[in-house]
């Protein structure tokens, strides 16, 4: 996650449990309490991609914001699914997920979804209050 959506979470929370938490930035820096508390810092996604790869063995990585760093992760070529939550609304807001070249990548059918995640998705558009929204993965054909 970028250094925004870190600090967007309450610190009551941070750092996310059951995973390493992985923070993006160029302003913060590494020090004590990032080892102790759960989360790493890197400079670049790249560096961190890299890191996790080789020296963790960690191959399946989630990018959950912001939109620079999505566009980042999207645009390159590691990036081999995304898992996309589709909200069928409109919110006044400022920051979007980047639009997916579809190009590059192809959404696949909701079989393959629930096989990549190992377990049960629901199906087709959902409803939560007066939001519909629907779970969605596509994947890198170039």
């Amino acid at each position: 996650m970028g250094r925004l959506t870190w600090e967007s979470i309450p610190e009551k929370y941070q750092p996310l449990k059951n995973r390493l938490n992985i923070i993006i930035s160029s302003r913060m820096k590494s020090d004590d309490d990032s080892n102790k508390g759960g989360y790493l810092i890197y400079p670049s996604l790249e560096k961190a991609i890299q890191d996790l790869e080789i020296d963790l063995q960690i191959f399946r990585i989630f990018i959950i914001g912001g939109s620079k760093l999505y566009e980042e992760a999207i645009n390159s070529t590691s990036c081999k699914y995304i898992l996309l939550t589709k909200i069928y609304k409109e919110f006044k807001c400022d920051r979007f997920f980047p639009q997916i070249d579809e190009n590059v990548y192809s959404l696949v059918d909701h079989l393959e979804l629930e096989k990549f995640v190992g377990e049960t998705v629901p199906q087709g558009k959902q409803l939560d209050s007066d939001i519909e929204y629907e779970f969605l993965m596509y994947k890198r054909i170039k």
